[in-house]
């Protein structure tokens, strides 16, 4: 946990007033992506201080790509890229919205984060990522797509599944970590984590390339970026080829 890291950033007071997010957007429409939060910006935000209709969605949505300004570049001027893991190239930042939140239990294959919190306040579990873990946390199979998630979902406020169902889970050993505005998580590559927003909650996360070494040259590397990367796609090319030949079939 880095305290204070964010004492410079233009979020810390201009997202706190109520009208600034709402007047930056004005009229932006979010198109629909997956389960994330789409329609307007502007409702969204006001709908957050207050736990309106809009603000039960989950924002998912990136700032900058490779540094430059993303679907909501307007916000790129009011936060830091973190300095503390420099050289190490900066890919993107993203910001996460909601009211009650909850992500899914997983880990991120090829990058290192940070998780900065800027509004409201951020529950969490970090799962170091040895052999013990990985088994207590039923991740899907490693040759599915789905191979950096797990099939464990907690509750929204933070309560743990039935482990009748998930019964390994009980020998896990997470690291609980509480977050205010103004707290900074580093979340290193392959830990799994899973992070409860407590009521209104804004966050913003920087993600990193990790060096090659911890990419490829370790159990879990090998599992998440060599293998992994090369059965699905070739499974997306299979895909692809059989699609075709359903197409002609109906043709």
């Amino acid at each position: 946990m880095i305290r204070g890291a964010m004492e410079n950033w233009g979020a810390m007071t201009r997202w706190s007033d109520p009208e600034y997010l709402p007047r930056i957007f004005r009229d932006k429409q979010l198109p629909p992506a997956g389960n994330a939060f789409s329609g307007s910006m502007a409702d969204f935000c006001r709908d957050l201080f207050t736990g309106g209709e809009k603000a039960q969605g989950y924002l998912e949505r990136p700032i900058t790509n490779y540094g430059a300004p993303a679907i909501l570049g307007e916000l790129a001027g009011d936060i830091e890229v973190p300095p503390f893991f420099q050289p190490a190239p900066h890919l993107a930042s993203k910001i996460f919205a909601g009211w009650n939140s909850r992500c899914s239990v997983h880990y991120h294959p090829s990058a290192e984060a940070t998780l900065s919190q800027v509004l409201g306040r951020k529950r969490g579990l970090l799962f170091p990522p040895d052999g013990r873990n990985l088994g207590h946390l039923y991740p899907y199979h490693w040759l599915s797509r789905s191979f950096s998630f797990s099939k464990v979902e907690f509750g929204t406020d933070g309560s743990w599944p039935d482990l009748t169902k998930f019964p390994r889970l009980a020998q896990s050993r997470p690291i609980a970590v509480e977050l205010d505005p103004g707290d900074m998580l580093y979340i290193p590559i392959y830990w799994w984590h899973v992070l409860f927003g407590v009521e209104g909650s804004m966050s913003v996360t920087h993600l990193w390339m990790a060096s090659l070494r911890k990419r490829y040259f370790c159990r879990m590397g090998l599992r998440s970026n060599y293998i992994n990367a090369r059965i699905v796609r070739r499974h997306m090319q299979l895909e692809s080829l059989r699609s075709w030949r359903k197409l002609r079939k109906v043709g």
